[in-house]
């Protein structure tokens, strides 16, 4: 059974966007630790509004085993996806220019590299 935070996750990335007193925001970046140690994702398909996957934001999601980014994504934070080890196969976008250290440290990703990358030396 998932917990309150795993439900709200899923939630948002089903929508890619979050109405509070009867306005509309859109999801722009996914903040630091924002689902850190949720074991219960699987799988994560970011809006088309995320501009910013911030650091330790997917860390420690153990059952991560696709994530889809969208075109409009151009930063990886530090340790977006430490310790995903579930996480297998991964597309960066042309769009990414920045993937911070150790963004997929404890993966078991294979050659992931993106070539309009300016920071390549932890992936």
């Amino acid at each position: 059974m998932p917990n309150r935070k795993q439900k709200i996750a899923q939630r948002l990335f089903q929508v890619g966007s979050i109405t509070y007193n009867g306005v509309t925001y859109p999801v722009k970046v996914i903040y630091w630790q924002a689902f850190k140690d949720c074991t219960g994702i699987t799988s994560v398909h970011i809006g088309n509004n995320v501009l910013e996957i911030d650091q330790y934001a997917f860390a420690g999601c153990t059952a991560l085993s696709s994530v889809n980014l969208p075109e409009s994504v151009t930063m990886i934070g530090i340790n977006a996806f430490y310790g995903c080890n579930k996480l297998t196969s991964f597309t960066i976008p042309d769009s990414v220019s920045f993937v911070g250290a150790d963004a997929f440290t404890n993966t078991y990703l294979n050659g992931c590299k993106q070539p309009g990358i300016t920071n390549t030396n932890h992936l």
